[in-house]
């Protein structure tokens, strides 16, 4: 029997998907990217590096995630999705478009960024910082105030022919806890799906206002907390930029293998010349997002 077959764009690629991923908008034209659901690998037999749930090659990776799925990823241009009985599909495209395709993005000599990105001014600013920092609540604080959407946690960067970087736009699609949703108070957090079942984080679509077009990256806030009242905005100069940058790299553990680790470098170092980087500290509590966004539209239009 003939498989039904998407068309997707994201990422600047056009994805030919069996796997029904609405999260994704329409594309058209040649795929350069191939989501097959089939059986994979138990194991890669010539891995060079074994680790939970992964191991990989130079143009190959294996992720193993329990009760979910089984990908296998090749030459930055095919992805094997082989779902576990019974797994939510929510759970299954959820780690097909995160860390299966952050290797995939790796293969292809992109810069995956962990980080949530919006347009102000006609350029893409985006917002750096570890797990529940508060980089989707002060990006969706942003898209309420009318700002265009980008990407939400995985971010590509390239590089354009002149060598000025590139925020190469995702899916439509924020993630956010449900605490921050009631400090929002932008959605009913009953009436949202969950990323995956039993995880108080949800998905709030942003097609209204979701940017299609790579654009220059002007600047990128790298948010941390403080247990002090006051808000603080300090440049980051020299080297500590590209050590920023690299340590944001969306599942840089997968670098070593996955593509040759100097050619990564040469591009953070390459973004670094032409990127404004900030440390932007917050205090601890309350969280105050709109005195967050209040900050950063001063700094981007100054």
């Amino acid at each position: 029997m003939k498989k039904d077959l998407f068309s997707y764009y994201c990422w600047g690629l056009n994805i030919m998907s069996e796997l029904e991923c609405p999260e994704l908008i329409d594309g058209e034209g040649p795929a350069a990217i191939n989501v097959a659901m089939g059986s994979t690998l138990g194991s890669l037999p010539d891995a060079e590096f074994r680790g939970v749930r992964y191991e990989m090659t130079q143009n190959q990776f294996l992720l193993s995630v329990d009760n979910v799925a089984r990908y296998h990823v090749t030459n930055g241009n095919r992805i094997v999705v082989e779902p576990s009985p019974d797994a939510n599909q929510q759970a299954v495209r959820l780690f097909l478009l995160g860390s299966a395709c952050g290797a995939l993005l790796q293969q292809r000599g992109l810069v995956p960024i962990h980080a949530s990105v919006m347009e102000m001014g006609g350029r893409a600013v985006m917002f750096c910082g570890p797990s529940a920092m508060g980089k989707s609540t002060l990006a969706m604080t942003l898209y309420n105030r009318g700002y265009r959407m980008l990407a939400d946690d995985v971010c590509a960067v390239r590089l354009d022919e002149t060598g000025l970087p590139l925020a190469i736009p995702g899916y439509p699609q924020f993630k956010l806890w449900a605490d921050a949703l009631n400090v929002l108070k932008t959605a009913d957090p009953t009436k949202l799906t969950n990323v995956r079942p039993g995880l108080e984080k949800y998905i709030l679509d942003t097609r209204a206002r979701f940017c299609r077009t790579d654009l220059p990256l002007k600047a990128i806030y790298f948010i941390n907390r403080a247990n002090n009242p006051s808000f603080e905005l300090n440049p980051i100069r020299g080297k500590d930029k590209f050590i920023a940058l690299f340590n944001n790299t969306y599942r840089v553990q997968f670098l070593d293998r996955l593509i040759n680790k100097s050619f990564h470098h040469r591009l953070c170092t390459a973004i670094t010349k032409h990127v404004d980087m900030f440390i932007l500290i917050r205090p601890d509590a309350p969280f105050q997002p709109e005195k967050l966004a209040d900050l950063v539209e001063k700094d981007v239009f100054s």
